[in-house]
């Protein structure tokens, strides 16, 4: 049963990745706000844009209700030319939510101290959790200031 769970876990996370354009970083170590520590923790990102020279338009979209980092999908009307999301403006990053099964830490997710996927032992995170999980991948960016931060709920 282990080695089915590993598995789908694989094949779950390798469809993902092929359905959505997006990168992984693995964070080594996070300590969740209800106590539980994760290991070799996969956070699922997206970018959209470039870093101008002043490295002063970085702009961050969180989300609370869907666990896709993929902005346009839920929110496309706003994305584009002269509109709140503009990728020629700004550098934009979203991370996908902890729990989601669209590439970050999950219940499909291999747990490392077992060798198995979490199912349902998968621990409760939060929107917090969500927030300070994405700081890691963030750092991969050098930028100067954050132009907009967006919490959508």
């Amino acid at each position: 049963m282990t080695e089915t769970n590993s598995l789908l876990a694989i094949f779950i996370r390798a469809v993902m990745t092929l359905l959505i354009d997006q990168e992984i970083f693995s964070v080594p170590q996070f300590t969740l706000e209800c106590g539980a520590t994760i290991k070799q923790v996969p956070v699922a990102y997206k970018t959209w844009g470039k870093l101008n020279e002043a490295k002063d338009n970085a702009m961050i979209i969180c989300h609370a209700f869907t666990g896709s980092a993929d902005v346009e999908d839920w929110w496309g009307p706003m994305m584009g030319k002269g509109k709140a999301f503009d990728s020629r403006r700004f550098f934009i990053f979203c991370a996908n939510s902890l729990g989601s099964p669209y590439g970050s830490a999950s219940p499909v997710t291999i747990n490392p101290d077992t060798g198995r996927i979490y199912g349902p032992e998968f621990p409760p995170t939060t929107i917090r959790d969500d927030v300070r999980c994405a700081i890691p991948p963030l750092n991969n960016f050098t930028f100067m200031s954050l132009n907009h931060f967006f919490q959508i709920a």
